[in-house]
């Protein structure tokens, strides 16, 4: 049986605090646009217990001509465990009043209010520090300086796809993510021909679709596709001085790797946990995650971008 404490704040704070969670995890599932991006936990380990942690890069051999005497030719194997530092280490904490958490035990203020702070700052600012670091590891020379217009976005896009099939030897698997800015120029283009069918005449490309060339489309806010940002200590991101703006970024399965080395929401009650909720009547939500995005010096050739000029 659940009761509520005079103040009106609910004592099931831990069942509060599995809400959030809950919740929060599926924001980050659908709505964080660089969720492709996830690293093979077998080949991560370390971050959980400092900033430092390793990623592992695996190494073969090719074949060799097999001999009827003498059988195989012994091929070694490579496990190599390089060092990586994380760098961004981000929190907030929030007051909830005692009169408005009386409601429903808490839980719908609670999850609304981290709900709501998740789909404005949280999502967007893991989305824009993850593009940007992505984007300062990708090649030089799969890097490509365009002005996309109507007539040449189809095969801009195409291009670059091909071109990393050509490096990585890979056909399948590939992320094409495209700007909202993008897509607005892929709406008018005059690359698609439109036709008449059973239905009608469309007159439009279907945006609705989820692939190109096979690959999947993720479409991403274009203020979220900016080649630099500035982190702010007190809170946010700006893009930096001299950012451009990502107008498509393709990358190859298994090379952009988003690492969550710390992710928590607290919850406490009045005067908890650092005496900074005496003077106020209400509950205190901490949320802090320390994270990073990682592309391996090995993987980068599978990735590229265009980018406006």
């Amino acid at each position: 049986m659940v009761n509520t404490n005079p103040s009106g704040v609910p004592n099931n704070l831990d069942d509060i605090k599995v809400q959030i969670t809950e919740i929060l995890d599926e924001i980050y599932a659908v709505e964080k646009k660089t969720s492709p991006w996830r690293p093979n936990p077998a080949l991560v380990r370390g971050f959980q217990k400092a900033k430092y942690g390793q990623l592992a890069t695996i190494t073969t051999a090719p074949l060799a001509d097999y001999d009827k005497a003498l059988g195989y030719v012994a091929g070694a194997v490579g496990l190599e465990w390089k060092p990586y530092e994380l760098r961004y280490d981000r929190g907030r904490s929030f007051v909830l009043d005692a009169v408005d958490m009386m409601q429903e035990e808490g839980v719908l203020e609670a999850t609304a209010v981290m709900a709501g702070n998740a789909r404005e700052y949280i999502v967007p600012e893991q989305d824009k520090l993850a593009m940007a670091a992505a984007f300062a590891q990708i090649p030089t020379d799969n890097k490509v300086s365009e002005a996309l217009t109507a007539g040449n976005v189809i095969q801009n896009i195409g291009d670059l796809l091909d071109k990393l099939r050509g490096i990585t030897g890979i056909e399948e698997g590939y992320s094409v993510f495209i700007s909202s800015k993008t897509r607005s120029i892929l709406r008018n283009s005059t690359e698609v021909t439109k036709t008449k069918s059973v239905d009608g005449y469309s007159g439009k490309l279907d945006l609705t679709a989820n692939t190109f060339d096979g690959q999947t489309i993720i479409y991403v806010p274009a203020e979220r596709m900016m080649t630099a940002y500035d982190v702010i200590p007190g809170g946010g991101v700006n893009p930096g001085a001299s950012a451009k703006q990502m107008q498509v970024v393709i990358t190859a399965p298994n090379t952009v790797q988003n690492i969550v080395a710390h992710s928590i929401n607290d919850i406490f009650g009045p005067g908890l946990p650092d005496g900074k909720s005496e003077l106020v009547d209400g509950v205190r939500i901490n949320t802090r995650i320390f994270y990073d995005t990682i592309v391996p010096a090995n993987k980068a050739p599978g990735t590229g971008a265009i980018v406006t000029p």
